[in-house]
């Protein structure tokens, strides 16, 4: 019997803000991660490079993405996690806003997708209504615009370190991708989330070649969310 699929777009407007100079300078304008080549491009899985498959078995053949399998483990191997930082690091606010990313979790648990981003010994988690939960076997995809958390739509929390949040967004070591069923915390492996079963997937990172919003009214203007169904098969 085929299975609904859902496919939740959410666009999120929030105001620019100015920039620190970066420690390094690998973001750049309308950057994008789609992995059509084959490349993970930076990013790593708990045992490794991400590996780069295709074909999501739901009729979209052409579909890529980076993938890791829990494996049920009680050290970083059974956390579903992704790391970046060599390409996804630097200044975020010179990629352009917003910023773009379509990820799936498949396994029995209630996850919920969080953002890490790092800077020094200072680390910042943001998730988003969207994201919380990532419901199993659903693609789902948000948009996000920084500052973050300017009208309370996304949730942030310090994980570490005394740098403010706009110092870190300005000058990220490390990002990271992370399915969890509660709030990441900092490990001795940098942060992590809870122990999950199950498979991450992660199909597209960007950075939208939309211009920033200049005032309020664009900025709600930019509020949007629709969701379409497809049939699994």
């Amino acid at each position: 019997m085929p299975r609904p699929q859902r496919l939740v777009f959410l666009s999120i407007g929030l105001l620019s803000i100015g920039w620190f100079a970066a420690s390094a300078e690998a973001i750049t304008r309308g950057q994008r991660n789609w992995f059509f080549d084959g490349l993970s491009h930076g990013w790593e899985s708990p045992t490794g490079p991400a590996s780069v498959q295709y074909g999501d078995g739901d009729g979209h053949p052409l579909d890529h993405y980076i993938t890791y399998t829990s494996t049920g483990g009680n050290d970083l191997s059974g956390r579903l996690l992704f790391r970046n930082s060599t390409e996804w690091v630097g200044d975020y606010n010179l990629g352009g806003s917003p910023l773009y990313i379509s990820a799936q979790y498949m396994g029995p648990d209630q996850v919920d997708l969080y953002l890490t981003i790092t800077s020094g010994d200072t680390t910042f988690a943001v998730s988003q209504f969207l994201f919380t939960p990532l419901s199993s076997g659903y693609w789902t995809a948000g948009e996000m615009y920084f500052p973050l958390g300017e009208f309370d739509i996304d949730t942030i929390v310090k994980l570490a370190g005394d740098a403010s949040l706009a110092d870190v967004v300005s000058q990220v070591t490390e990002t990271r991708l992370i399915a969890s069923t509660s709030l990441p915390v900092m490990s001795v492996d940098g942060p992590v989330g809870d122990l999950v079963s199950g498979t991450l997937r992660v199909s597209e990172l960007r950075f939208l070649p939309i211009p920033e919003p200049g005032s309020a009214t664009l900025l709600f203007l930019a509020i949007g969310a629709s969701a379409a169904r497809r049939p699994r098969r």
